[in-house]
């Protein structure tokens, strides 16, 4: 489905990932609930799967032999559009694990809700594992996911905020604006404050 979305946008899907949380969400759709050890092993082997299912044009077909997920000699057709592959972020705020899996495998690092004094504290650790593994942290980029209180809240307010993410070199900041539901209104105002931050608009 990733690849075929990749070609039919003309090269332009992403694909986010993390261990999930929400657990009515997982038993909603009968998958149970691990504990989160399982589900970080899950996720690390899911990844190897997925980087080898999305590998362009390198390989005609994938194999990873993983404790928890397995492809072998599998086809992935149409092959995605971007080259070297569709590009990965995975998300999640745990430092032992979650982005030691991201220097590794993906290609965006997304934070869930934290402030920007929080990325700050939190950027040296990631550079670390970067690091760890011979990965220039540059080639990492950081986004940051906001709940929607957190960028609804137009004004000064909104404006402060994402100049933080900007100052520490945050790639994209993203978050849903409930109230653009019915009006255009609170995205223009985002956009805004957006531009009086200093941000690049997308």
């Amino acid at each position: 489905m990733i690849a075929t979305m990749d070609a039919i946008s003309g090269g332009r899907m992403e694909l986010g990932i993390g261990a999930g949380w929400k657990r009515d969400e997982w038993l909603a759709y009968g998958y149970g609930f691990p504990e989160t050890k399982e589900r970080l092993a899950r996720l690390a082997d899911d990844l190897e799967v997925i980087a080898a299912m999305l590998a362009g044009d390198k390989h005609e077909h994938a194999t990873f032999e993983g404790r928890l997920s397995s492809v072998k000699n599998a086809r992935n057709v149409p092959k995605p559009i971007q080259q070297p592959r569709v590009p990965i972020m995975v998300g999640g705020n745990g430092p032992n694990v979650t982005w030691r899996l991201a220097a590794r495998l993906a290609d965006e690092l997304n934070l869930d809700g934290l402030s920007p004094a929080e990325v700050a504290e939190a950027l040296p650790v990631i550079r670390s594992r970067c690091e760890e593994i011979g990965r220039d942290p540059a080639s990492l980029p950081i986004s940051v996911h906001l709940w929607g209180e957190n960028i609804s809240d137009a004004g000064p307010s909104r404006v402060e905020l994402l100049a933080g993410y900007r100052d520490l070199g945050v790639s994209r900041v993203m978050g849903l604006v409930r109230e653009s539901a019915n009006s255009d209104e609170p995205l223009i105002a985002l956009v805004e404050d957006a531009r009086a931050a200093g941000l690049e608009l997308a």
